[in-house]
């Protein structure tokens, strides 16, 4: 491909299909291809694309791999090379040249020479118009879009291929050649010539620079080199005056046919374009005609910058004063075959008719003459034109700036409208709903929440949360939280009205991003109301689980993943940790588990907890109720039987429930028939069911039928995440049963959590209630709480067990302290002032320590 489109740049705004001159861009899923087939190699497309998109094909890689092969490499530069470097004079030029390892210098234009006396002899026998076929492009348009006019076309190689002929015929066949000039459309030329690549002038210097050849100060190093060596002489006539002035537009027609008043020379794409249309039509006539696509070679697609006057005066200036590179054979070149061959590629397109071309135009709401702006933004000269390649599948539909502005209008309209019912939705929720956007700005908040807070919207909006924590509006802010974890966040928040809200962040990320915090708030004294109709209590809500900690979450997902399943469950932990409420959690996430049943087994003495469990018939024993009684096992059918304390079970009861695990079958005390039961057990304990094994106290069976699922929840201080989590949520709960209002200070909640708590959180709920009863200050401080319990100061002293380097055990100190400062999630600036220094060196001990 000689053209590749680089996707990630290319963005629709078809400057390469407004400028192609033949129309050779295919625009497909809003990208701009090249189609080869129909292009003429100008590279108009990549002149004019500002965002670096089309990248033509460069032969930098292959000319060095021959350089660093030490290959018998030789360069040949295009007449116009004066103009690219002007200030260069013939020793700069060499010296840089030579420093790549060349192993000689020709020049085109003693191909330009050869060529010359070609076209000369071809005027002389012929009466048609003979059009110059210099120009890769030139020849390339004619071959494809005036094919009528390939008789016409010199049939004579280009400087170029007539340099490579000579060289070929004077080296041997390993010999490679690197030609280099302004024109990328040479390339074509030679590409399926192995030995020989073309560079353009900025792609050589491109080479020198990963070569690491310099060149910047080459005019300065040569500025007073006038040696006779390489001043022009009259002896330097080989190649003529005209043939090295030939990238001027008009030399080729001066050296051929100056005085003839009927051959023209013409320059630039749209002069091109006209003659060529004349001739075709047959409406004008020359006996010569010296035609290029740009305005000269000194107006290349690489020498399109600077002033063309400049330009031209440089390459005048260097051929009066500096010979050419090289000697050259003339008796040699005479016997070269300098013809070639030019072949008709004739572009056949389908031309849709005229209904298929305004079904085209209705897709985009023309349906009248009136309704063609023809405004040229696709890049096309009328709407019909746009629409003839559409069907031709070179463009696409939407290609079309008015229409495609009046869509935007129309969904900008039905946005609007969506927004509308967007806000109808968000003020009609009995929640209150509030849109904080990633820069803590209230964006939207609907009119459940403003009689929360008995606000106005426009007090609200554009608010910083920030500032609605600082004024004590809403505080502490959710928002704010959520915007610094980037993680849903669930807190009871207080407002000024006195008002305490049960209010959830829920963050919204976009690829990764955070884009806004969705707040949804419910007034915390409705919502225990709702709770007690429905007879329930906070405690048995298994919602309610605070896991803040990774042990907790872990626990809860796992036990999110077994509560669709039947197997048995054995929770284990201290007395207190909650395992009857991570039971009540998985029967609960259990679809098909309609009754929850339990039975301490601690808590009923060994004469009756058989009855209990397994139930009797009527007459059973003394005592016994006449009917008979349903055993727990039974009530449990369909739903989750809970053994809390199973380590206290009986050895004979032990042996009666395995058989029922087994069996899924229960009998009665007295009875002879077995009913079939289906439940999912959950047991607990706070024993060692190992040891108790080993022990001969609990039967190994048994405790290997229970241990299907193992969940171990950990104490409470091995979670210290969960603690202040705990103690909010607990104060909000017995707050609002008490009706007050006690908060803790900074230091009571440092010294809880400097606490074992050997009775967990059941401790913990104890310990609050008691503080919250008989609390007679808002605030509870270090004192309060020392009263009802007592740390053991020196299990926190820091023990010196042995001799170790100072630096050493200064740094174990710091992380300890460090250690100590960091939990409850405390932020680095809390770190900082906590202990007194800057945060900056909390930030850098913490990496420092842990990464």
């Amino acid at each position: 491909m000689f053209i590749e489109t680089l996707k990630d740049r290319c963005h629709e705004c078809y400057a390469c299909v407004r400028n192609c001159p033949v129309k050779a861009i295919k625009v497909s899923g809003g990208q701009a291809e090249v189609v080869e087939e129909r292009c003429i190699f100008c590279g108009k497309c990549v002149e004019v694309c500002s965002q670096g998109a089309k990248r033509i094909i460069s032969n930098e890689k292959q000319v060095e791999k021959w350089l660093e092969n030490s290959e018998d490499v030789s360069i040949g530069l295009a007449p116009s090379f004066p103009a690219y470097k002007k200030e260069w004079i013939y020793g700069d030029w060499g010296n840089y040249l030579y420093s790549f390892g060349f192993k000689e210098i020709y020049e085109v234009s003693f191909g330009a020479e050869l060529i010359k006396k070609e076209y000369k002899n071809i005027l002389q026998k012929t009466e048609k118009t003979i059009i110059s076929s210099t120009c890769p492009v030139i020849v390339s348009l004619v071959e494809k879009y005036y094919p009528e006019l390939i008789d016409n076309l010199g049939k004579i190689v280009s400087p170029m291929q007539a340099l490579k002929k000579y060289f070929k015929h004077i080296k041997n066949n390993d010999s490679k050649l690197v030609l280099v000039g302004p024109c990328h459309a040479k390339k074509i030329e030679f590409q399926n010539d192995s030995s020989t690549a073309v560079l353009t002038f900025s792609e050589l210097f491109s080479l020198g620079e990963k070569l690491k050849i310099e060149h910047d100060n080459m005019a300065d190093d040569h500025k007073n080199d006038n040696t006779q060596s390489h001043k022009a002489d009259e002896n330097n006539t080989v190649i003529s005056y005209e043939a090295r002035n030939l990238p001027i537009a008009g030399n080729l027609l001066k050296a051929v046919d100056s005085s003839s008043k009927k051959s023209i020379n013409v320059e630039g794409e749209n002069h091109t374009v006209g003659l060529l249309d004349l001739l075709l039509n047959q409406k004008i006539s020359y006996k010569f005609v010296d035609i290029l696509f740009c305005e000269g070679c000194i107006d290349g697609v690489d020498l399109k910058k600077g002033n063309y006057y400049s330009k031209k005066s440089a390459v005048e200036n260097y051929t009066e004063k500096f010979k050419y590179f090289s000697q050259y054979n003339l008796e040699i070149a005479a016997d070269l075959d300098l013809s070639k061959k030019f072949t008709e590629q004739e572009i056949k397109v389908s031309i849709p008719g005229e209904k298929e071309i305004w079904k085209v135009l209705n897709k985009t709401d023309k349906y009248t003459e009136d309704d063609l702006l023809d405004c040229g933004a696709c890049g096309y000269k009328s709407c019909w034109d746009k629409a003839v390649a559409v069907c031709q599948g070179l463009a696409e539909v939407n290609m079309c700036l008015p229409y495609l502005l009046s869509e935007k209008r129309s969904e900008v309209k039905k946005e609007q409208e969506i927004n509308k019912e967007l806000d109808l939705i968000i003020n009609s929720s009995y929640d209150g709903i509030m849109v904080v956007s990633r820069k803590g700005k209230v964006e939207q908040v609907n009119e459940a929440y403003l009689k929360m807070l008995n606000m106005e919207k426009q007090h609200l909006l554009e608010k910083s949360v920030s500032y609605l924590e600082k004024k004590r509006i809403l505080y502490p802010s959710v928002s704010l939280l959520s915007l610094n974890e980037e993680k849903e966040m669930t807190i009871v928040q207080n407002t000024y009205t006195g008002k305490r809200l049960l209010v959830t962040a829920n963050p919204v990320i976009n690829s990764g991003v955070l884009e806004k915090i969705i707040i949804n708030a419910r007034d915390l004294k409705e919502l225990n109301q709702v709770i007690e109709k429905t007879d329930y209590k906070d405690e048995d809500i298994p919602g309610h689980i605070i896991s803040r900690s990774e042990e907790m979450k872990n626990i809860l997902k796992l036990a999110q993943k077994i509560a669709k399943t039947d197997s048995t469950i054995l929770i284990t932990g201290e007395s207190g940790v909650g395992k009857e409420v991570v039971a009540k959690y998985i029967h609960e996430q259990s679809e098909e588990r309609v009754k929850f049943v339990k039975i301490n087994c601690a808590a009923i003495p060994e004469t009756l907890l058989e009855s209990e469990l397994f139930g009797y018939e009527k007459g059973a024993f003394s005592g016994a109720r006449k009917e008979g009684k349903r055993g727990l096992i039974e009530e449990a059918d369909q739903g989750t039987l809970f053994l809390d304390e199973i380590g206290e079970l009986p050895l004979n009861m032990q042996a009666k429930l395995l058989q029922v695990l087994q069996e899924h079958r229960v009998s009665r005390i007295g009875g002879v028939e077995s009913k079939k039961v289906n439940f999912r057990l959950i047991a607990a304990t706070n024993r060692d069911l190992h040891k108790m094994v080993r022990n001969g106290e609990f039967r190994e069976d048994l405790f290997y039928r229970l241990n299907v699922v193992p969940i171990m929840i950990p104490p409470l201080k091995s979670r210290k995440e969960d603690i202040i989590p705990l103690i909010k949520h607990f104060t909000s709960i017995l707050n609002e049963k008490y009706s007050k209002n006690i908060n803790f200070s900074r230091e009571c909640l440092d010294y809880m959590l400097r606490y074992d708590w050997p009775g967990n959180v059941r401790e913990l709920n104890n310990i609050l209630e008691r503080l919250i009863l008989t609390a007679e200050e808002s605030l509870i401080d270090r004192e309060n709480i020392r009263k009802l319990i007592n740390i053991k100061e020196q299990k926190n002293k820091i023990e010196v067990k042995e001799i170790l380097p100072l630096t050493e055990a200064v740094e174990e100190v710091e992380k300890k302290i460090l250690m100590l400062a960091k939990e409850n999630d405390r932020s680095t600036y809390e770190m900082a002032e906590l202990l007194g220094v800057n945060q900056s060196t909390i930030v850098r001990k913490l990496n420092k320590y842990f990464g």
